[in-house]
């Protein structure tokens, strides 16, 4: 090939070039970003998209590959309505899509980088501050109870038989108030945090619903526990049902600071197989029984002493 044929064709390809690059310069102009005035509808609209544990899961879900309405209906069990209706939420705030031709829905830019802003605030989530309590545990009741306190949860933990920070076992809690709880009395703390996190308990073993994503999920009922394990996010309970309940142990802890719970066996009360369970206080006088179902975790009747 001459030389005058070789100018020829890199004359072509440049060309080509060219017009490929006039062609990216259209796009671009019409991609042009205008600098908008904060936009605060829009982004309470986005975040409205993630207000709820189904939508995070759904979007963790959809991240992985993408995933047909079919496969959320089966691994959620959210009737059809429910599951469309979070779908749809996450949609319109533009963190997923559907794909039109084969229906599958499939996560955006945008909702990549809010699920990798979600997986970030993990970090944050480990923070927290440790405070020795002026109250005994009331499982052992010999030592003071130390509370890991974050803006997001309370774990109570005893030093002689719950392990350091609870590596045994713990009281874990939600915290309602967020870092306002340095401005909170600590009684009034623990026993706020106490009630809400056994109201929400309750509410989630009522539905049959996970507490940590909300799906449904069944629990087994068991003499002394009440067991589940959630098939979606691998978030497991066990929850002891034959314990003084929360509410009458936020209570009595806060009034009398060190007291102890005794399991003191089955028993019937009012045609029901139960379990009895006392809370002494440091003298060793029982100050409350509750009779709790057995299997159900239902409290029977309950004795107040005074």
């Amino acid at each position: 090939m001459s030389i005058e044929e070789r100018i020829l064709e890199l004359e072509a390809e440049i060309k080509k070039l060219q017009i490929e690059i006039n062609k990216i310069k259209d796009e671009l102009k019409l991609r042009k970003k205008v600098e908008l005035v904060f936009p605060y509808s829009i982004y309470a609209n986005i975040l409205k998209g993630l207000a709820h544990p189904i939508r995070v899961l759904l979007l963790k879900l959809i991240s992985d590959n993408g995933r047909y309405f079919a496969e959320l209906l089966e691994l959620t069990r959210l009737s059809s309505a429910t599951l469309n209706f979070h779908i749809n939420a996450l949609k319109v705030a533009g963190l997923v899509r559907q794909d039109v031709e084969r229906g599958k829905y499939e996560i955006t830019d945008l909702g990549r980088q809010f699920l990798d802003i979600l997986m970030n605030l993990n970090v944050k989530l480990g923070e927290f501050e440790t405070k020795e309590l002026d109250l005994y545990c009331f499982k052992c009741g010999e030592a003071r109870m130390f509370a890991d306190i974050s803006p997001f949860y309370i774990r109570l933990w005893c030093p002689n038989c719950g392990g350091k920070h609870g590596s045994t076992w713990c009281l874990f809690l939600l915290n309602p108030f967020g870092e306002d709880w340095r401005h909170k009395n600590i009684d009034v703390l623990i026993k706020e945090s106490i009630m809400y996190s056994y109201k929400q308990t309750g509410d989630s073993l009522k539905e049959s619903r996970c507490i940590n994503c909300g799906v449904k999920i069944k629990y087994k009922h068991y003499e002394d526990r009440i067991v589940g394990e959630c098939k979606v996010c691998g978030f497991k309970i066990s929850l002891d049902i034959h314990d003084i309940s929360l509410d009458r142990l936020a209570e009595y802890w806060i009034r009398y600071r060190k007291i102890k719970e005794k399991v003191e066996g089955r028993v019937k009360r009012k045609g029901k197989e139960c379990w009895k369970v006392s809370l002494l206080d440091s003298k060793g006088e029982v100050k409350l029984t509750q009779y709790i179902e057995v299997k159900t975790g239902k409290i029977i009747d309950e004795e107040i002493f005074e």
